[in-house]
C-alpha cells in the first residue's frame, strides 16, 4: 500500500497540465475545457491521488459528451475543497465508468468522495469534494 504525500500544490496549474493532457480528446470530441481555477488557489494534498482523481473525472466528462464546454472550478469552505466538472452538453453517468469505484476509493483516501450533482436537459455537474490538510497558503 503506497503512502499518502501531502504537499501544498497550486490547483489552477495541475488542472492546467491535466486538460493539456486530454486536448486532442476534447478536439476529437468537438469540445473545449475551461480552467476557472483561481490563480492562487492552493491545496495540500497529496498530489498523485488528486491528480489521478481529477485526470479520471475529464477523461470521463470529455469522453462522455459531444460539442461540450467543460467549466472546471473549485470552492474552499474551511479545509473542504469542492472541485466542479461543469458539462453543457453531457451523456456521463457515473454507471457507464468502469473505474467509477476504483476513483471513488482514491477520493475516499484524500477524505472526500465524488458526487454526480445533477443532468438536466444533458447538462450535467460532477462535484469531487475532498479535504485539505490545513488552508493552504
Amino acid at each position: 500500500m503506497m503512502e499518502v504525500q501531502f504537499k501544498t500544490i497550486c490547483l489552477n496549474s495541475l488542472v492546467e497540465q491535466l486538460v493539456s493532457q486530454f486536448q486532442s480528446l476534447a478536439l476529437r470530441q468537438g469540445s473545449f475545457v475551461v480552467n476557472n481555477v483561481a490563480a492562487d488557489f492552493y491545496v495540500s494534498t497529496d498530489k498523485n491521488n488528486l491528480a489521478t482523481v481529477i485526470s479520471s473525472l475529464l477523461s470521463s466528462v470529455i469522453s462522455g459528451g459531444r460539442d461540450s464546454c467543460i467549466r472546471v472550478s473549485a470552492k474552499r469552505f474551511n479545509n473542504i475543497i469542492l472541485f466542479h466538472l461543469q458539462d453543457s452538453n453531457s451523456a456521463f453517468t457515473k454507471d457507464a465508468d468502469r473505474d467509477w469505484h476504483e476513483v471513488n476509493m482514491l477520493a475516499g483516501k484524500l477524505g472526500g468522495c465524488i458526487i454526480e450533482d445533477e443532468v438536466r436537459k444533458k447538462h450535467a455537474t460532477i462535484t469531487f469534494s475532498f479535504r485539505s490538510l490545513a488552508n493552504a497558503a
